[in-house]
């Protein structure tokens, strides 16, 4: 299914982080009647370069995404990416 959404994780109080491997990332508020908004990561090679199977958040500041190929991802939640482990 490519473009399922993957995964999904909690953003803050009132939204979830979601994705999907073939459009991306998005931030969504399922207590208000809008559309999902793409949420944008300061380095989006790691995206596009694995496939991201699972996600997580951590210390209720930060998240990981992993990928089935490659390592994982850290970012914060205005997409500033600290580290992006891969392994060839």
């Amino acid at each position: 299914m490519p473009h399922a959404f993957i995964t999904a994780t909690t953003l803050d109080s009132c939204s979830v982080l979601t994705l999907s491997n073939r459009y991306g990332l998005f931030s969504y508020h399922p207590n208000k009647d809008t559309a999902t908004n793409l949420f944008t990561l300061s380095s989006n090679d790691f995206l596009s370069d694995n496939y991201i199977y699972c996600s997580s958040t951590l210390f209720n500041r930060y998240y990981t995404l992993g990928s089935l190929n490659k390592g994982a991802m850290l970012f914060d939640k205005n997409g500033a990416v600290f580290t992006a482990v891969q392994r060839e």
